[in-house]
């Protein structure tokens, strides 16, 4: 697929040098989320990290667990990573009635749809353009920086796969574009996951990312920052599609 214009189709970035590196200061003191390998180093420091373990602290070490999981799993199922069934595309699965069809860039997905559309929404997914508050701050914020939180990433992949029901690995390829902590297996086995096609039963994993924003974003300043065209609308007008 092409890489995006770097004209990027919003305006307001003449304000985001100093967001960025206020951005940047959060993360100094955690050299493990850079994609250092040296988990054992990693694991010890994050107990010890500010005022000793806390809830923060120990997501750190549980995404460093989930993180050799990825690897784990990699290791065992080679390139089903890549896979658009996933982990889980072992003959039944191939053959099964439910199946899930996805929109793919032509028309063999099986979803019906027509491709030239497919390749509209992927272009707005990727430039966030999608008049979904939340989808399109955190994808502003990945293409500026490289990074996005991971409550971010989990409702961007639910979005693509889920919701467009466009094929997957095409969000997973972005992000291993643009992530400056990109991991391999992380990356696509998380895409998996979310998708519902990874090596967990539960299936069907769909956020609903206005409520999510409502959720965790209540005063609206983390798509404000990103979506320069709706600092001016009120908040829940800021999280509604198509504001």
């Amino acid at each position: 697929m092409s890489q995006p214009s770097r004209d990027l189709p919003f305006s307001g970035i003449e304000e985001l040098p100093d967001v960025y590196t206020t951005f940047r200061k959060t993360l100094e003191p955690l050299p493990y989320e850079d994609g250092n390998p040296d988990v054992p180093d990693a694991w010890k420091a994050a107990s010890g990290y500010g005022k000793g373990e806390n809830p923060g602290t120990a997501a750190v070490r549980f995404e460093l667990l989930w993180r050799d999981y990825m690897r784990l799993c990699t290791r065992k199922f080679g390139p089903r990573l890549f896979h658009v069934d996933g982990f889980r595309s072992d003959e039944a699965a191939a053959n099964s009635d439910g199946k899930k069809k996805w929109r793919y860039l032509d028309c063999s997905g099986g979803a019906g749809d027509d491709p030239v559309k497919t390749r509209q929404a992927i272009e707005r997914f990727r430039s966030g353009r999608t008049g979904i508050g939340l989808i399109d701050a955190s994808q502003r914020e990945l293409f500026l920086t490289g990074y996005t939180s991971n409550r971010a990433r989990q409702n961007v992949a639910s979005f693509l796969a889920s919701h467009l029901g466009i094929d997957w690995r095409i969000g997973a390829e972005w992000y291993e574009c643009v992530l400056t902590d990109y991991d391999l297996s992380n990356n696509w086995g998380n895409w998996q996951y979310v998708a519902g096609v990874g090596n967990d039963p539960r299936q069907g994993r769909k956020f609903n990312p206005v409520k999510q924003a409502l959720d965790y974003d209540k005063g609206g300043a983390y798509v404000k920052t990103w979506v320069e065209e709706l600092r001016d609308v009120d908040v829940d007008g800021a999280q509604t599609p198509g504001s």
